[in-house]
């Protein structure tokens, strides 16, 4: 017989064998998302070309204590030289046309959402720019009405509603039982 140990030792490198061979993960590709807090928002420094490559969009996070109806930004195109230093900014979306929360409805609070852009023109497929979303804060407008989400409960273990309603489908069919056994009432058939 051979040595146990070894069998396990090449099971292990041909798992690490296996997992190597599917790529790079997101994170030791240096492609971890962060998040650069501007105040009433968070901007993620990672963007997303739609496959027309003519909208790009950004994961914003609302740190306001209101819903974002709007948001107008200028979107960026650059390129990075060796040294890793940001060269060659073009303004690359109409600044007066607002994002589109792609969600739908208005950003709620603390909420992480995707916002589009458009672009002025489609990004060639060759071209690998970097893109940066630059945002004042007197360019994000609230909604006048806040809405009322409603309070989500779990549904009733049988199946009949969610929340109060459940309970008292269950509090019905409770007493109807105790009717239908008058054993459980101290009561002999």
């Amino acid at each position: 017989m051979g040595q146990p140990g070894l069998a396990q030792e090449e099971k292990a490198e041909n798992a690490k064998a296996a997992e190597d061979a599917k790529g790079p993960k997101k994170e030791e590709a240096g492609e971890k998302e962060e998040f650069t807090n501007s105040g009433l928002i968070s901007i993620s420094n990672k963007s997303e070309l739609s496959k027309d490559r003519q909208h790009i969009s950004f994961n914003i996070i609302n740190n306001a204590g209101r819903s974002i109806a709007n948001l107008f930004g200028w979107v960026y195109k650059y390129e990075e030289d060796e040294a890793g230093r940001k060269i060659n900014f073009v303004l690359a979306n109409y600044p007066h046309k607002g994002g589109v929360y792609t969600s739908g409805g208005f950003h709620k609070p603390g909420g992480k959402g995707k916002w589009r852009f458009i672009l002025k023109e489609a990004v060639p497929n060759e071209q690998t720019l970097k893109f940066l979303l630059l945002v004042n804060m007197n360019s994000i407008f609230f909604a006048k009405v806040e809405t009322l989400e409603p309070a989500i409960t779990p549904p009733a273990e049988d199946g009949g509603g969610k929340g109060k309603e459940g309970e008292k489908k269950k509090e019905v069919e409770k007493k109807e039982e105790e009717k239908k056994t008058p054993e459980k009432n101290g009561e002999k058939p």
